[in-house]
């Protein structure tokens, strides 16, 4: 069984957890403290990522135990953790570029990583004592030796933000020094500080909730206080009246007792408002950690498309040197005109599917919009679209298997992880839902599945990742848009791709279409891809004179 002593010298949290549950379970003293520590590491595993689930799962224990321990934790804490541990995954990046980083373990990272920084002369000590400090608190917060306010943590997290920007830019840039591509940052300097802006700014919005709803669980705690000390004083007042037998003195307890109850009433009110503010910020807190996700998979995606590009053009060098290096050797030969082969269309399937009649949307003419943007294309002839109206499930499986496309579009509604095919009835129409997860599946089941698939309706970025297992790339909504911007973006995303555009510029022409119709909607679609997929380099319409060269 563990000591105190020993307990405090241990910084893993999951290993710092089972041993102080062991210790509370098997001695008696000390045991306020121990259980200090426990919650400390709950609210470090907690500010790591870890879910209910996985914490439970991880630390053999039920996930409504688990719920309990983290709620029992404050919140200045956990977030003061969580910008350590974003602060900490750069330090490991940092030490791993030392000369002795084989042999670096985790547990020296942090040293590793300080001489690496100091060594370069490009961090001032001021950052480098700040770095050392939040490291000592965020061990005390773990090992349950300190408490902090809420102005104070968010100083701390203000620090940790800036430290971590200043840390993912010098990381960067040092890599790009020594001209290695590992880092999620280095496809360029403008990819690499967009990336570290969108981080920065995910983990800026995080502590701003963060503060907001300590502010709102301490205006709930100092109303609920004010509504009962009103209603005690209403109690009194109205003892006081039934125990005098004075009418104006009766007349005066009970309009006290009333102004106390309205004051009660009010400070009840005044709870109500901040636990409903409590609740639409857990759903822009819940936002906040997608948008962090989206950031960080937004760098994962620049990295590996950087580490794509560089081994396509050492092959390309390879194949170059190989050419020239071959001997030529010439033949005369009867000289006959051979016809050149014909370059492949594009073929795309577009479904559109509109069965509910109290949400009309005019996929027709985003039809008729994207085909007149294709006919003034310059390969126009090089795209071929077949449209299915009132589309059903089974008309996507016959269009894969009659067509064989290359891009498949839905135009309708979306939504809870699924889009809303139809169902072919005229006597009762309604819609079926198909949900990500079956889609995926029916995209797979060919063996020519399609390159893209673009779903312009609402709210179907969520959950669209699933759908990568069986396509390269996928377009989606994270909002709900409107007809009048579903149809521009779909057409000049077309007219793009049939003049021989990448995908990413079809997409980027798409947005700006948009915005330039200022419907102040604050739209934009997303574009998801696989890692080995470079959306910037995959050009759908191929012009045969364009192959050839």
């Amino acid at each position: 069984m563990a000591t105190l002593e020993e307990l405090r010298a241990i910084e893993d949290p999951r290993l710092l957890f089972l041993l102080a549950t062991e210790a509370i379970n098997e001695r008696q003293e000390d045991v306020d403290e121990i259980a200090a520590i426990r919650a400390g590491a709950i609210a470090a595993l907690y500010a790591q990522g870890y879910s209910y689930r996985a914490m439970a799962d991880t630390l053999g224990v039920s996930a409504p135990r688990v719920g309990q321990l983290v709620a029992a934790s404050d919140a200045a804490p956990i977030e003061v953790l969580r910008s350590w541990f974003a602060i900490e995954e750069r330090l490991e990046e940092i030490a791993r570029l030392a000369p002795e980083a084989q042999a670096t373990q985790r547990r020296s990272s942090y040293s590793t990583a300080i001489r690496v920084l100091a060594s370069s002369g490009r961090i001032d000590e001021e950052m480098l004592r700040e770095l050392d400090s939040i490291r000592q608190l965020r061990n005390h917060l773990i090992h349950g030796r300190a408490e902090i306010s809420d102005e104070t943590a968010d100083n701390v997290i203000d620090k940790a933000i800036r430290i971590n920007a200043i840390l993912t830019l010098w990381l960067g840039d040092e890599r790009e020094r020594l001209g290695t591509t590992s880092s999620p940052l280095t496809s360029s300097p403008h990819a690499r500080r967009r990336s570290v802006t969108s981080i920065a700014q995910a983990e800026q919005k995080l502590a701003q909730l963060a503060k907001d709803e300590a502010a709102l669980r301490k205006r709930v705690s100092d109303a609920s206080s004010a509504a009962a000390k009103a209603r005690a004083t209403a109690s009194t007042k109205r003892q006081q009246a039934a125990k005098t037998s004075s009418s104006a003195m009766i007349r005066s307890y009970l309009s006290s007792a009333e102004t106390a109850e309205k004051k009660a009433a009010s400070e009840d009110r005044k709870v109500a408002d901040a636990a409903k503010k409590l609740g639409e910020l857990a759903k822009r807190r819940a936002d906040a950690v997608k948008q962090l996700d989206r950031a960080n998979q937004s760098a994962e995606r620049s990295r590996n498309s950087a580490d794509n590009k560089r081994r396509t053009e050492e092959k390309r060098h390879a194949q170059e040197i190989a050419r020239i290096s071959r001997p030529t050797v010439r033949y005369v030969h009867e000289v006959r005109t051979v016809e050149p082969p014909k370059p492949e269309k594009l073929r795309v399937l577009y479904l559109t599917s509109n069965p509910d009649s109290n949400a009309y949307l005019r996929v027709d003419v985003e039809v008729r919009e994207v085909r007149q943007a294709i006919r003034k294309a310059t390969h126009r002839d090089l795209v071929e679209m077949d449209h299915r109206p009132a589309a059903t499930p089974e008309d996507l499986l016959d269009g894969m298997n009659e067509q064989r496309p290359h891009v498949i579009h839905f135009a309708g509604h979306g939504g809870d992880y699924s889009i809303l095919l139809d169902n072919a009835s005229v006597e009762e129409p309604s819609g079926r839902a198909v949900s990500f997860d079956l889609l995926a599946r029916a995209l797979a089941a060919t063996d020519s599945p399609p390159k893209a698939l673009v779903l312009n309706a609402c709210d179907t970025l969520e959950g669209a990742d699933v759908l990568l297992e069986s396509v390269p790339i996928v377009i989606a909504m994270a909002s709900s848009i409107s007809d009048l911007a579903a149809s521009a973006f779909a057409a000049r995303f077309y007219s793009a791709v049939a003049s021989a555009q990448s995908v990413q510029a079809a997409v980027d022409q798409g947005a700006v279409a948009v915005e330039l119709l200022d419907l102040s909607e604050g739209w934009k679609p997303s574009l998801l891809c696989r890692e080995a997929t470079d959306p910037a380099s995959l050009i759908l319409v191929q012009p045969f004179d364009d192959a050839e060269a």
